[in-house]
């Protein structure tokens, strides 16, 4: 792991000493971001398959609803946060999406 390489730096000069906390700083968010988007994935992947006869999503269900219930995984998903909270926009195969605020869905488009 790149972490660790870096922690075995040793008797950094004092001119690069700045530049190798500045390294580790940044493999360190990299490495909580993706390790936290790999265990998304993941439980997305292996608990919220889409079933054999999705019921029709309706405003108000949760996105973990949608997930298992309804619509099932999306193609893709587009998320903004602001100091009002999260928005989110799925998109789903022929021009379909489906918008989230704070984990509740507020709008479908089809």
């Amino acid at each position: 792991m790149v972490l660790s390489n870096l922690d075995a730096v040793k008797n950094v000069p004092e001119s690069l000493e700045g530049k190798v906390a500045e390294l580790r700083t940044v493999a360190e968010a990299k490495m909580k971001y993706y390790s936290a988007s790999d265990r998304q994935e993941k439980t997305i992947e292996l608990t919220n398959e889409r079933t054999e006869n999705p019921e029709n999503v309706s405003i108000g269900m949760t996105s973990e609803e949608v997930l298992t219930k309804g619509w099932g995984r999306p193609q893709e998903i587009n998320s903004t946060t602001t100091i009002n909270g999260t928005e989110e926009q799925r998109v789903y195969p022929n021009f379909h999406y489906l918008y989230f605020e704070d984990g509740i869905l507020v709008t479908i488009q089809n």
